[in-house]
């Protein structure tokens, strides 16, 4: 299972960027979560068992999302595995 940790930082809460990443994971087979930061940003646990879909397809995806994006950071996450992708209202 490769697992991702994704921030996301910029104008992009309130212009639908939560169900835009919620499609994209639907989309590409990914499960995790996707919750609101405290200021300006978004959070994202992505998981799949196929490299090359979580980040050929969804992150690409994802970093061309709605809003205008400042800063995109992904690093390796090795938590607690979902079994499906929700939209949260904090972090797991």
């Amino acid at each position: 299972m490769f697992s991702e940790r994704i921030v996301v930082f910029g104008n992009v809460q309130g212009v639908g960027y939560r169900a835009y990443v919620a499609q994209a994971a639907s989309t590409y087979g990914v499960k995790g979560r996707v919750w609101n930061l405290p200021i300006s940003g978004v959070a994202i646990l992505a998981q799949h068992d196929d490299c090359d879909a979580l980040y050929d397809g969804f992150i690409r995806k994802v970093a061309a999302g709605p809003g205008t994006i400042w800063h995109f950071t992904c690093e390796r996450d090795g938590g607690e595995v979902f079994e499906d992708f929700q939209i949260a209202y904090g972090p797991p």
